[in-house]
């Protein structure tokens, strides 16, 4: 795999791009701030968080709760670590070295606001009678969802540049958004995150990706 130069083209079409992007990134921002003030504050939306995860968990499907096991497990942050190691060490050894910085960054700087936020906001996990299995440490917001968002999203940037067929790159990057969106849902179905977690975890770091994909612009 042959990895383009992302570096913007001296031109004032690119240039046009990053009010649209900073844009983009306040919003989301805005919203995930609207989000853990209202779970800080217990509004109506810690409510509906307890109704989902309990219906939720009334519901489960005995036959894909191991799979759900698997989908969340390419999530967590050890698997994170490894996945983005590697995925910047083949992206290096094919003389693309600014890419590879920019997978690790996106990844490590997730991982970094995920502990942060978790310990400032203390929310606990969901309360369940009869758990499938208990997960240590705090709930806001989802990590698995804002590391995978981070990991794979900045990998499918890079495929996006590529200049391979239109119809491969859009089924490539198709499947990495239903990958991280199953790794957020899986989570609410295994009942350690409140929709809102999730929620939030994507918003967050798709604001965290944005912030990268402009650090990784202005170097040269």
């Amino acid at each position: 795999m042959v990895l383009d130069n992302l570096s913007p083209k001296t031109n004032s079409a690119t240039r046009k791009t990053y009010p649209a992007l900073y844009l983009v990134i306040f919003v989301l921002l805005s919203l995930f701030v609207l989000i853990a003030v209202s779970v800080i504050t217990r509004s109506i939306i810690t409510v509906y968080d307890q109704e989902i995860i309990v219906n939720v968990h009334e519901h489960l499907i005995a036959w894909l709760t191991p799979m759900v096991m698997a989908i969340t497990s390419i999530g967590n942050a050890g698997s994170a670590w490894i996945i983005s190691i590697l995925i910047a060490i083949v992206i290096f050894c094919l003389g693309k070295k600014k890419e590879s910085y920019f997978v690790v960054f996106s990844t490590a700087g997730a991982a970094t606001l995920m502990n942060l936020i978790k310990a400032y906001v203390h929310r606990p996990r969901p309360e369940l009678l009869n758990p499938l299995f208990i997960e240590p440490g705090f709930s806001f917001p989802s990590g698995h969802a804002l590391v995978s968002t981070c990991l794979y999203g900045s990998l499918a940037i890079l495929i996006w540049k590529q200049k391979w067929p239109l119809k491969l790159r859009v089924a490539l990057c198709t499947i990495i958004a239903i990958m991280i969106l199953l790794v957020g849902l899986s989570r609410v179905y295994l009942g350690v995150h409140y929709p809102s977690d999730v929620l939030a975890g994507f918003i967050l770091g798709l604001a965290w990706l944005g912030i990268c994909l402009i650090v990784y612009r202005m170097i040269d």
